[in-house]
């Protein structure tokens, strides 16, 4: 099974189109369809599809935070405005070797998913005012290991550089500083963090 989003505007540029939902293709990306119960406002915008080893998909979206548990006949959000977030803009999702969630939601911060509750992290991390979108990378041999990037929104000549690489090795708890390597310019779009296994 394969999936893809579509549309672009999530991290605010102006060029970028609306999409028309996910498509899903089950013979390894030779033929694909698209999801019918995707076809609507809150599938506009994918800034990220997770499939966990259950089979449950997660699309982070501008809408916010989506899960299916059937194979995509229902998405009932889980993290958003009406969900306990300040915004929508799920930029990245992530899941930690342990089975957390972290979601990256632009303007906001940095959201954890543990114990049936999420709780957004404010230890070691920059404040909201400050940054826009958020990058976020778990470990794939370390379920406590988490970094976040986070992009500047405070310069004035709209290059929107890194503003910060945090790192927490208690699974979100605490974060501390990194450096932040000489990477060019425009974190709000060319922007992606990893950790090498």
């Amino acid at each position: 099974l394969m999936y893809f989003g579509t549309g672009e505007r999530g991290f605010g540029n102006a060029d970028g189109v609306r999409g028309m939902g996910i498509w899903r293709s089950a013979d390894g990306g030779v033929t694909w369809d698209l999801m019918p119960t995707t076809g609507g406002n809150a599938f506009q915008i994918i800034n990220k599809i997770v499939v966990d080893n259950g089979g449950q998909i997660y699309v982070a979206t501008s809408s916010g935070l989506f899960r299916s548990s059937d194979g995509g006949a229902t998405w009932p959000e889980i993290l958003g405005t009406g969900v306990g977030a300040v915004n929508d803009n799920v930029q990245d999702f992530e899941i930690a070797a342990g089975g957390d969630l972290f979601a990256g939601i632009g303007g906001d911060g940095v959201y954890r998913f543990r114990n049936n509750s999420w709780a957004k992290l404010t230890t070691g991390l920059p404040p909201s005012a400050s940054f826009g979108r958020v990058e976020i990378a778990c470990a794939p041999g370390n379920a406590n290991v988490v970094y976040a990037a986070f992009e500047d929104i405070t310069q004035t000549d709209n290059t929107n550089p890194c503003l910060s690489i945090r790192h927490s090795i208690n699974g979100g708890d605490n974060w501390t500083a990194r450096t932040v390597p000489a990477m060019g310019i425009f974190c709000w779009y060319a922007f992606i963090l990893a950790v090498d296994p």
